[in-house]
């Protein structure tokens, strides 16, 4: 086994982190995702970010029919007995970025997950569009702020550790339920409170409920003692990213 993986190192040295996320076959998600973790462990510069995705029949097999022209999106290999394949996306031209997305069958049979080294640019620009572009038959899953809670207290309890927040990102009720108004005045200008920021995510979610607050992104430490473990951003739109480590999540 160390002398194959040397013999791979050696066949693809050059291509990092891309061969190992684009385009080694695994044997199952759980492969993969360890094989990630330890990428973040070995490279603390290393950013992956995910988005959970439903789906009601086979991704992996219906990829062929949604890419290609006049997408830009193009399959670069698939393995169905897998449940894997990777997707390389363009975001068109100058105007977005470009870039590869890994797409992961989950255990879950309607469940998959897109993985990506790339950068902001390229989640924004061409994944997100890309994504839309397959609903209704393909959609992002979301989270409540409620949901989001629970995720961080779990992380916390399986960890034996501490989940406090780096920063949070929250609109006021009424701007959600009426459209993006300009409720909130200077508070708004203002958010986040120094209160909600540097703190335990429990006083960070109990301050945003308090200012009637529904919480749409946050970015969180686990640090279990004295040591940072993983530093990751949650979304509502089920999009995160993962720094140090994404075992413990």
């Amino acid at each position: 086994m160390a002398r194959q993986a040397a013999g791979l190192v050696a066949k693809h040295k050059g291509q990092g982190r891309s061969y190992w996320l684009y385009e080694h076959e695994y044997a199952d998600s759980s492969e993969l995702l360890e094989r990630l973790d330890s990428m973040l462990r070995e490279d603390r510069r290393l950013q992956v970010t995910s988005m959970i995705l439903i789906c009601k029949e086979d991704l992996i097999a219906g990829l062929g029919r949604w890419t290609g022209p006049p997408s830009s999106a193009e399959v670069l290999r698939a393995d169905q007995g897998a449940g894997m394949a990777s997707v390389s996306i363009g975001g068109g031209g100058d105007a977005g970025g470009q870039g590869q997305v890994r797409i992961v069958k989950m255990r879950d049979p309607f469940v998959y997950l897109a993985v990506t080294d790339g950068d902001a640019a390229f989640v924004d620009l061409a994944l997100g569009p890309f994504i839309k572009s397959l609903y209704p038959d393909v959609s992002e899953a979301a989270l409540t702020s409620a949901e989001m809670r629970k995720a961080l207290g779990a992380l916390e309890q399986a960890s034996d550790g501490a989940v406090r927040i780096v920063d949070m990102d929250a609109c006021p009720e009424q701007d959600i339920e009426g459209g993006g108004s300009d409720a909130g005045g200077e508070e708004k200008r203002q958010w986040p409170p120094a209160a909600c920021t540097d703190v335990p995510y429990r006083e960070a979610f109990d301050e945003a409920a308090r200012r009637g607050r529904r919480v749409g992104a946050v970015r969180a430490l686990l640090a279990v003692g004295d040591s940072p473990r993983m530093e990751c951003h949650i979304s509502r739109r089920c999009l995160f990213r993962f720094r140090l480590s994404m075992r413990p999540f």
